[in-house]
C-alpha cells in the first residue's frame, strides 16, 4: 500500500519534469499495484492513461505492453471480455513482428483466459497450450505456473480430474520452488476445488482454510476476487461442527504443511478411476525467480519490463 501511495504522488504531479516515456512507466507501476490489489478501476484508469502516453513516443515494445496492461482489468473483472480480447488481438502481432516470444506467450496466456472467461473452454485450451509450449521453450518456469494453473481451470470444469491434479500439481511445485505465496494460495484453492469434486468435503476444507489464510497473509487481494469468481464454497458438505473444525485445522498448518497435503490429495490414486501419476520432471528443473503472474507488466524494467 505504501508503494501505491508513494508511486500515485508522483504520477498526480501536475509539473511533473519527466518524460513521456518515465510518466508512462510510473502510471504502468501505479496501476500494476492496484491490480495486484484487485482496485480493477484504479488500474484500468493508470493503464489507458499509461498508454495514451505510449501510443505518442512508437517504441513497439513498450506500445505492445501498454496494450496488453490494459486488457487485464477488464478481462479479470469480466466487466468487457470482449474487449479485453480485441486488446491482446493487438499486441499479439506487435510482439510477433519484434520476435518478442515471451510477449507472445504472456498473450496467447490472456486470449486463452478470455475464452476461459466467457466458458468457452474448447477454445481456451488450444491457445493455453501453445502458450504452454513457448514457456517450456524458454525455460520460463514463472510462466509456465501460471499456465498450468489456467489449464487446471479449465480441467475443473471440464470434469477432467486427471489432467487438473496433473496441472494442479506442478504448478504447485512451480510456485512452492519460488517461495511465491500468493501463487502458492491460489494452487492451493484449486486442491480444494479438485478435493472436493474427489468427494473429500473435509480435505477440501482444510485445503480452503490454509488457501485463506495464506493468500490473506500475502496481501494479494486478487486471489479473493478470483476465488469468489469460481464460486469457490470452502466449507460445502459439512454439518456446521465439522465445517468449523476442519477449517480450523486447515488455517492453523503451516505453508509447508498445506502443500504437502495438497500435493498429497492430488497425487493420490482416485477410487474407481484409472490414473497415472503427474509427470514432474519436466517442471523440476530449476527453480524461477520470484515473481508475479503473466498479467499486466512492471514498468522500467530492462528487455521491455518484467512480469508483475
Amino acid at each position: 500500500q505504501g508503494g501505491r501511495t508513494r508511486i500515485q504522488h508522483v504520477v498526480e504531479l501536475k509539473d511533473s519534469p519527466t518524460s513521456p516515456v518515465e510518466r508512462a512507466q510510473a502510471l504502468e507501476a501505479a496501476g500494476g499495484l492496484a491490480y495486484w490489489q484487485a482496485d480493477m478501476t484504479a488500474a484500468q484508469r493508470f493503464y489507458e492513461q499509461s498508454l495514451e502516453l505510449t501510443r505518442q513516443f512508437g517504441d513497439t515494445r513498450a506500445m505492445a505492453n501498454a496494450i496488453y496492461n490494459v486488457a487485464f482489468p477488464t478481462m479479470v473483472n469480466r466487466t468487457d471480455v470482449a474487449r479485453a480480447r480485441m486488446l491482446f488481438d493487438e499486441a499479439l502481432p506487435l510482439y510477433r513482428g519484434i520476435g518478442d516470444e515471451p510477449g507472445v506467450a504472456r498473450t496467447l496466456w490472456g486470449l486463452g483466459t478470455c475464452h476461459y472467461s466467457t466458458n468457452d473452454f474448447t477454445g481456451a485450451e488450444p491457445l493455453l497450450q501453445e502458450s504452454e509450449a513457448l514457456f517450456r521453450k524458454l525455460d520460463d518456469r514463472f510462466g509456465l505456473g501460471w499456465v498450468l494453473h489456467s489449464l487446471g481451470l479449465v480441467d475443473i470444469k471440464q470434469g477432467n480430474l486427471r489432467e487438473a491434479r496433473r496441472h494442479v500439481s506442478a504448478a504447485l511445485e512451480i510456485f512452492n520452488a519460488a517461495h511465491d505465496v500468493s501463487g502458492m494460495a491460489l494452487q492451493l484453492d484449486n486442491a480444494s476445488a479438485i478435493t472436493r469434486l474427489a468427494g473429500d468435503p473435509v480435505g477440501a476444507t482444510r485445503l480452503a482454510a490454509a488457501a485463506t489464510h495464506y493468500r490473506e497473509s500475502s496481501g494479494a487481494d486478487l486471489g479473493a476476487l478470483l476465488s469468489e469468481q469460481e464460486g469457490r464454497q470452502g466449507r460445502g458438505g459439512l454439518s456446521e461442527k465439522e465445517a468449523e473444525r476442519a477449517w480450523s485445522e486447515g488455517r492453523s498448518i503451516s505453508l509447508e504443511q498445506a502443500v504437502a497435503e495438497a500435493q498429497r490429495r492430488l497425487l493420490a490414486r482416485p477410487r474407481g478411476r484409472a490414473w497415472s501419476p503427474p509427470a514432474r520432471a519436466a517442471v523440476a528443473k530449476r527453480a524461477p525467480a520470484a515473481g508475479r503472474p503473466p498479467g499486466p507488466r512492471r514498468a522500467g524494467a530492462a528487455a521491455g519490463g518484467a512480469e508483475l
